[in-house]
């Protein structure tokens, strides 16, 4: 099954993902990164072994991506051999400083516990150069359940800083409980089986457009050394309670949820043709910290396990700190029917790595037995992906009916790039009273009033961009250019704008840095009546309400009706129209269009199978021998 790599847990707090202009608290007083101080050794990494044993285990089970090492480091140690070193750095002030060495690491995270920060004090974690820094981490990160999990930081080695003011250097509580050792890139996909395939689908390609608030509703987080999908779920009350529900073989215990880091944002900034080399290649180079620190919005501080329950293989968690604002958060919509959806779409994060989308275009099917290494019982059956596929990684992820709600939570299946077939998810209307019990339904949390409601819509909390649409020209013709002006106004500015300028649902024009009002020019070729459409997102990834504009576009348009009898040419004389024979059959060619023309043409074929005559006298011959010429002649072709 699709699942979350496991040794990672849920942490997570409004933090943004790189500090560019903050400064660590060495540099600020001039001492060099490195405390020269005993540091805190993991063992050599043995990749290869790793991936070995990822390559045999069962499918249902996590997906690694680091290996989990225990640690027992206090900053209350003052013995000999204690880890890390402290120093006064100014009359109000000490420093704390470690090194963390885990050789041969792709990226380091960190289990931080006791951890309890007094007032004033700053916990900061950085890679081996400074580049990438997470923090400062403060008293108001304090942890609801007393361990605080860290973003990684790329990398083999990284330095953990805390300063704390010396008159409040007693109520510090800090310790390293794990230190977690990436064999696995989650962001760059430079080692073996890290990058997720090429037939996934960027949710910044048009396929998305129709989901642009659901893709906002979901993140990757880490959990224990392992990662997974998830999102934020609406209920009943409206009240943006930090509702995220996930997969159960992803978290079910209160120890997995503190664990939680999420990701919100991790998505390509362009879309890759799906099965194409580039869709399959990292989205940043080895050596790009920028890069890396740019493409997502963490979020720590962990969550509570509200309920979960195995047989729907389902959880339902609070996130313990606010979301991120820049992640524009989406509550999702839910269905709890049992009304089988006629098609169905899923958000999730494949290996981990930038957001995909993929589509479902037929019935899913009910289903009470999961296959081996399937969590869970009662899941939605996809037969078959037509766009995209999941891979481990997108365990959790959200599967949405037509109406885009959620439906249910991705266990696993055997879908792949290779193999596009059987995904299975647990069913949120099994989930919905789950064992009967409070720590295993979701309706509690759902539907805490008790409305009875069997589903309702998604809810944004984003200041949406407002568009209009006008026709500028009158009376608009074919093989004309057709000014059709848009009023943008609200939200977060430059926009960007997707046309659709015949109605086929597919994006004609995709415009960049808008700064407001502008105009489309488009030409159409023939008469028609159609709508055009334009989706507006701002700056900050706020989506309007679809606009559209009812387009009437004058042209001539010929008619032909018949213009008299038909008459027999050559034949046998009778009225029946028989093979070989001649008939003339005149018609009439009108202009019923509001344009006149200068010039027309109008083709005429016969039969129900138009195709070319094997007889060699021309014209057009349908399979039982009957032909239409260009005009009669003078013999009979027998």
């Amino acid at each position: 099954m699709k699942h979350l790599s496991r040794g990672l847990r849920l942490a997570l707090l409004a933090v943004p993902l790189w500090s560019g202009a903050a400064e660590l608290p060495s540099r600020r007083y001039q001492l060099p990164i490195d405390p020269g101080a005993q540091a805190l050794q993991t063992p050599v990494l043995n990749a290869e072994k790793a991936l070995a044993e990822d390559a045999v285990a069962d499918k249902g089970a996590p997906l690694r991506y680091a290996i989990l090492h225990k640690a027992s480091v206090s900053l209350a140690d003052r013995s000999k051999f204690a880890v890390g070193r402290w120093n006064e750095v100014d009359a109000e002030h000490d420093l704390w400083r470690t090194r963390i060495d885990a050789p041969g690491a792709l990226s380091i995270d960190l289990a931080l516990a006791p951890f309890h920060l007094p007032e004033g004090a700053e916990v900061w974690l950085s890679d081996a150069d400074g580049k990438l820094l997470r923090g400062p981490y403060t008293a108001a990160d304090n942890p609801k359940f007393g361990e605080f999990w860290t973003p990684y930081v790329p990398g083999d080695v990284a330095y953990l800083e805390v300063l704390v003011p010396k008159a409040r250097r007693g109520e510090l509580q800090l310790g390293i409980k794990s230190v977690q050792q990436a064999y696995r890139s989650i962001e760059r996909g430079d080692s073996p089986f890290a990058k997720s395939g090429s037939c996934n689908v960027d949710v910044v390609c048009s396929q998305g457009d129709g989901y642009r608030e659901q893709i906002n509703a979901v993140a990757r987080y880490s959990v224990s050394g392992g990662l997974c999908t998830g999102q934020l779920m609406n209920s009943t009350a409206q009240d943006n309670k930090r509702l995220f529900s996930t997969a159960n073989h992803c978290i079910s215990t209160q120890a997995d949820a503190t664990s939680v880091v999420a990701y919100w944002k991790y998505e390509n900034p362009t879309c890759r043709a799906p099965g194409s080399t580039e869709s399959g290649s990292p989205i940043c180079s080895n050596a790009d910290v920028s890069c890396l620190a740019s493409r997502s919005i963490t979020q720590t501080g962990g969550a509570a396990l509200l309920a979960t329950y195995e047989p729907a293989d389902t959880t339902l968690l609070e996130l313990n700190t606010a979301v991120p604002a820049g992640a524009n958060p989406f509550w999702l919509g839910w269905d709890r029917s049992t009304t089988v959806p006629s098609s169905a779409v899923s958000i999730h994060h494949p290996s981990g790595h930038e957001k995909r989308i993929s589509f479902e275009n037929d019935p899913l099917l009910n289903s009470d037995v999961a296959p081996a290494g399937v969590p869970g019982m009662k899941h939605w059956h996809v037969q078959g992906w037509d766009l995209g596929t999941t891979e481990q990684g997108s365990s959790g992820s959200v599967l949405m009916n037509p109406q885009k709600r959620l439906i249910g939570v991705l266990s696993g299946g055997a879908a792949s790039c290779s193999f596009n077939f059987d995904d299975y998810y647990g069913r949120l209307n099994v989930a919905w009273e789950g064992g009967g019990t409070a720590a295993s339904r979701v309706k509690d949390w759902l539907d805490p009033g008790s409305t009875g409601a069997t589903g309702i819509d998604g809810k944004s909390t984003c200041a949406k961009p407002t568009v209009a649409l006008s026709l500028g020209t009158a009376n608009p013709t074919t093989d004309a250019e057709i000014t059709i002006n848009a009023a943008i106004s609200g939200g977060t500015g430059p926009y960007t704008l997707d046309w659709d300028v015949d109605a086929d649902g597919l994006v004609d024009r995709h415009v960049t840095g808008v700064a407001g009002n502008t105009l489309l020019a488009p030409r159409y070729p023939s008469r028609r009546n159609t709508t055009v459409s334009l989706i507006v997102t701002d700056a900050t990834g706020c989506v309007a309400s679809t606009a559209e504009l009812p387009l009437g576009v004058r042209g001539p348009q010929l008619a032909v009706s018949a213009n008299g009898g038909a008459t027999q040419a050559c034949g046998d004389g009778d009225s029946n129209v028989e093979p070989g024979e001649i008939w003339n059959v005149p018609v009439r060619v009108n202009n019923t269009g509001e344009d006149a023309m200068n010039d027309g043409l109008a083709v005429f074929a016969g039969g129900s199978a138009p195709g070319t005559s094997s007889g060699g006298g021309g014209g057009i011959s349908d399979g039982f021998g009957y032909r239409a010429l260009a005009s009669a002649a003078s013999r009979c072709d027998r």
